[in-house]
């Protein structure tokens, strides 16, 4: 709680600043965390054996005869929620006259805040005083024939705290927390606790590492190891990167340009108005930055985590995107960011990539062992354990002095699962960056406010990005959960208004307003659109893509489902030929891009994109299909754009990855930017906004993209597009004109029913995702004891992907050892809770057949499906 930026944030939420008696107080309650461990039940888990050396397991039965024998069952051997037996009316009269109970209850009005403590493993410990049991709980008992006493142990630990936190107990003003008079529920207080609670977490797992280079059990003797662990704790934070003072102090000495920072081949780039306004001290806490695809945003984010580092602001940076092709894609960027930010290593803070099953960290690949055990390529050398070890669990990723992932893992913070104090705490000390904002559903947006509205209320720092936000989604953001603010503005606001007449490219935050960043200078990418009313045949679609590498050029083929990539894809294979050079490769092996591959696989898979479509990628004809995996976050690079039809925002995006590097040579009859769009046969779109409609959809008015008005208005602006599109110029334009709101109703209106009933129907999905948001998130307004873990919450609707994995390994079409792969839940049948196995596994020639769920499943390299 020393350090800066902490003591800010919970000064912040406490509504005061924290004085030295409420740190002691705190820490007096984070001491008394493991009170539950004096319980017999858990000391007799010294009894179990010693772990198998295979397979990892003790042998407990000393220690369940043992209990059976003091009447111990054995759910009372754990030390979290056996806790709550201590309030109990048989046992409060002791554990009172053992702890300070009624100081830190009564004196303290702390009593939230030990509870908050006690919950460390991530579930909520809460008492329920109205409970009449008056039987002693076994769990602690005195072992009479072990000559165990609980309550003597309790004692010591109240003696302890006593001693080496005396001037917790000094009298002075209670600890900020819900007093009686107050309506708890609408307590600003609870924050405080809330973030404590995440806050004992992180220590908690931190200080149980009994590595040599953590706090091991021999770190010094009893009566000097209360010096030795300070001395320890210091040492540990500095080189885990908790504790960035001297990164911090690196920066205000060489105070680096931003040319020094972003050079390509010993050239100094000068900041765009974006970037420059990234270093602006007057920007609020909430910024929104919109841009084109392609024109800095990045930097504009890493140069605002510089600033703010600089002036002490921020301790990390998470910077989330909305898929993890993208998150991959971008973390090399972000270790050169980090490395010319930071030339000397020795104060250069940490990255993570943060995506389950990766294991990356500072660049380098971990391999786990047996256990919990990780090792890393540098595990000689010194701080190496330290730096890695946010990366070991997906849970501690946001402990990272950096860390690159999916949004995910910062809204795991915002619902009530396990640990989500944990991810809260630690997102309070770091600027927020959300990439490609605009493409949350109603239900992450909602998600997403509940997380900014907390970085807020704590006095932190969030920076969005997108290209094609729109303004009704601007004002949301900049003012999260501001009901009141949202009404009104729904109200008065029509598109001709201020929307429409907003900047672009623009900065806007939630104190200075919002401000112009366009570049005089800036270059217009104008885009030749054509039709072509073929969604549904696959020949003709691979005709046009053939007839581009042909004639030399790029091609990038987008398609809405992966059912249409997979169909195009081998339509141009048949036209081409396997053999030709042209063809996306990855390990050598012709293959679509697309998300229904196996992590281990879609790894390499998104290294070959870069390297065939990336800055620096060599010349050449070359076509690679795909799907929405392609379109967000990728600096990737084609001369011609096949599309399906899509809504013009997600359009937008995927016309960015065209012309995108200006200094590239395009073919022939490519010079200028050209677009072809795939519409349904008939123009007609009405039978689209159907519940049930003959034949395949290809992700329009399905659950790929529902609202098949944004879809309407988009083909109107592409038809009416006669002179093509100017790009950035037409951005504000192309966005307000097909999904405003307002505009979607009157075009409902124009076309009636079935439209306007349509209308209705994507008005009520966007509000019950948006309450079902509301219902299930972690609201730190509430109290603490108030929640209850969620099973079921997640950050994304939609029924989770089963895990499936492979006894023994086998190789996958890409010749890549696969250990498991995921299967979508709408591709499984209905598997027992605990089936996680796949059978009848049949892998040779590049094919792997199972069987799961009483389901066939086949995977190739273009991908997995389910064959039965």
């Amino acid at each position: 709680m020393a350090l800066p930026v902490w003591n800010a944030r919970l000064s912040r939420l406490a509504g005061r600043p924290l004085t030295d008696t409420d740190h002691w107080r705190l820490t007096a309650l984070a001491f008394l965390h493991d009170i539950g461990k004096c319980s017999a039940g858990f000391w007799l888990k010294q009894f179990d054996g010693s772990p198998d050396q295979h397979s990892g397991e003790r042998d407990t039965s000393l220690r369940k005869r043992l209990a059976r024998d003091a009447g111990i069952e054995p759910a009372q051997c754990g030390h979290t929620s056996v806790t709550l037996d201590l309030v109990k009316p048989v046992l409060v009269d002791s554990a009172c006259g053992a702890l300070p109970l009624e100081t830190i209850c009564h004196d303290w009005n702390a009593e939230l805040f030990l509870w908050a403590a006690v919950s460390h493993h991530g579930e909520p410990i809460r008492p329920d005083y109205q409970s009449d049991t008056v039987t002693a709980p076994g769990a602690w008992r005195t072992c009479e024939q072990l000559n165990y006493d609980p309550f003597a142990q309790l004692r010591l630990m109240g003696d302890a705290a006593r001693k080496l936190f005396s001037p917790a107990f000094q009298a002075a003003e209670p600890l900020p927390a819900p007093g009686l008079d107050e309506e708890e529920h609408q307590s600003p207080h609870n924050n405080l606790i809330h973030a404590f609670a995440g806050l004992v977490s992180l220590a908690d797992w931190i200080a149980s590492n009994p590595a040599p280079d953590y706090f091991p059990y021999d770190l010094a003797p009893d009566a000097e190891r209360w010096g030795a662990a300070l001395e320890r704790a210091n040492a540990v934070l500095k080189k885990m990167r908790l504790d960035v003072a001297d990164a911090t102090a690196a920066l205000r000495r060489q105070a680096p340009r931003f040319g020094d920072v972003f050079r390509e081949d010993e050239q100094c780039f000068a900041p765009t108005a974006t970037q420059a306004a990234m270093a602006d001290p007057n920007l609020g806490q909430i910024v929104i930055v919109e841009d084109e695809t392609g024109a800095g945003k990045t930097e504009a984010a890493l140069w605002r985590f510089k600033t703010l580092l600089e002036a002490g602001e921020v301790d990390s940076l998470a910077f989330l995107l909305p898929t993890r092709v993208a998150a991959v894609a971008l973390r090399e960027r972000i270790d050169r960011f980090l490395t010319a930010l930071f030339p000397d290593a020795a104060v250069r803070p940490n990255s993570v990539l943060a995506l389950p099953g990766y294991l990356v960290s500072d660049g380098l690949r971990g391999e786990r062992l047996p256990g919990f055990e990780v090792h890393w390529p540098d595990a000689a050398r010194e701080q190496s354990a330290h730096r890695h070890w946010a990366a070991e669990n997906s849970k501690r990723y946001l402990a990272a002095a950096v860390a690159v992932g999916t949004v995910d893992q910062a809204l795991l913070g915002t619902i009530c699962v396990r640990h989500a104090h944990l991810r809260g705490a630690c997102a309070l000390r770091s600027l927020l960056v959300i990439d490609e904002v605009h493409a949350s559903d109603a239900y992450m947006l909602q998600l997403i406010e509940h997380l900014l509205a907390r970085q807020q209320r704590a006095g932190g720092h969030a920076l969005l990005l997108s290209a094609t936000l729109g303004g009704a989604a601007r004002d949301r953001l900049l003012r999260p959960l501001d009901l009141e603010a949202q009404k009104a503005r729904a109200k008065t606001d029509v598109v001709g208004n201020s929307y429409l007449a907003a900047p672009y490219p623009c900065v806007s935050d939630s104190c200075t307003g919002l401000r112009d960043t366009a570049r005089g200078d800036a270059r217009q990418k104008h885009v030749h659109i054509d039709t072509l009313p073929a969604m549904a045949d696959a020949q003709a679609v691979a005709a046009e893509a053939a007839h581009a590498v042909q004639a030399g050029a790029r091609v990038l083929v987008v398609r809405n489902t992966v059912d249409g990539a997979v169909a195009v894809q081998a339509a141009i294979e048949a036209k081409l030929g396997m053999d030709h050079p042209a063809l996306f490769r990855c390990k050598g092996v012709v293959c679509p891009h697309h998300g229904r591959y196996a992590a281990t696989d879609r790894r390499h898979m998104d290294q070959a994109v870069s390297k065939a479509f990336g800055k620096g990628s060599p010349s050449g004809a070359r076509v690679i299909v795909g799907t929405q995996t392609l379109e967000q976050s990728l600096d990737i690079d084609a001369d011609y754009l096949i599309t399906d039809l899509c809504p013009v925002d997600v359009l937008l995006q995927r016309i960015g990855r065209l012309h995108r590097h200006a200094q590239r040579h395009r073919p022939a009859g490519y010079e200028r930017a050209k677009v072809l769009v795939i519409t349904p046969d008939q123009r007609d779109l009405t039978t689209y906004t159907r519940d049930q409609r003959p034949g395949k959809r290809h992700g329009i008015g399905g659950k790929v993209y529902s609202n098949v008005l944004t879809i309407e208005a988009t083909l109107r602006l592409i038809v009416d597009a006669k002179d093509g599109w100017n790009i950035p110029a037409d951005n504000r334009w192309l966005v307000e004109s097909a999904t405003h709101p307002v505009t979607l109703h009157q075009l409902a209106d124009t076309l009636g029913e079935p439209w306007q009933a349509h209308a209705r129907a994507m008005t009520g999905e966007a509000l019950a995702r948006q309450n079902h948001g509301n219902t299930e998130a972690l609201d730190w307004a509430t109290p603490y004891d108030a929640w209850t873990e969620a099973k079921n919450a997640t950050t994304r609707l939609g029924d989770p992907a089963r895990l499936v994995r492979f006894e023994p390994t086998i190789k996958s079409p890409f010749g890549i050892e696969l250990r498991e792969i995921q299967i979508p839940h709408w591709l499984v049948g209905k598997p027992e809770d605990d089936e996680a196995f796949a059978s009848e596994i049949d892998a040779a020639n590049g094919m792997v057949r199972f069987m799961f769920a009483k389901r066939s499943y086949e995977y190739t390299a273009s991908g997995l499906k389910r064959i039965d």
